[in-house]
């Protein structure tokens, strides 16, 4: 923490990143810091948030995502597939429902646990919600067809 406190600004300036808090590394036994808020961990979900609300949120996250990739990638890619699916003059409405709830669902758990930076979530949030506004014309288009 002393270290943070120290050199957050010289970090910030050489990776464009700020850091924020620090971890241990059970795989190089050394401490590492980084510019996340929380730890997007199964054990640190429990902890935080209870042993079924912090186990179901990981599962949620990480069966919507996929492992490899960053929270934020992920969410990233599953808001394009939204709008790939919306590019269309004549849209599955039942489909388009389900990956709105699924995204509005990752949402709330994503910011409800600070798993990405706040800014991070506000861009892509904004993208969403530009979508959703295209499905509810759309859709309206195929109820009075």
């Amino acid at each position: 923490m002393r270290y943070l406190a120290l050199n957050a600004d010289e970090v910030e300036r050489e990776t464009g990143k700020r850091p924020v808090r620090a971890y241990y590394c059970r795989k190089c036994y050394g401490w590492h810091v980084t510019s996340r808020p929380h730890s997007f961990s199964r054990r640190a979900l429990q902890r935080r948030f209870g042993s079924d609300e912090g186990g179901r949120m990981y599962d949620t996250v990480r069966q919507a995502i996929g492992s490899g990739t960053s929270i934020i990638r992920g969410l990233g890619r599953k808001v394009k597939d939204l709008k790939h699916t919306l590019r269309y003059e004549f849209i599955n409405v039942d489909k388009c429902l389900t990956m709105i709830q699924s995204l509005i669902d990752l949402f709330e758990i994503i910011i409800k646990a600070s798993l990405e930076k706040k800014e991070n979530v506000d861009k892509l949030f904004k993208k969403f919600s530009s979508l959703c506004n295209i499905f509810i014309q759309k859709k309206q288009l195929v109820t009075i067809a």
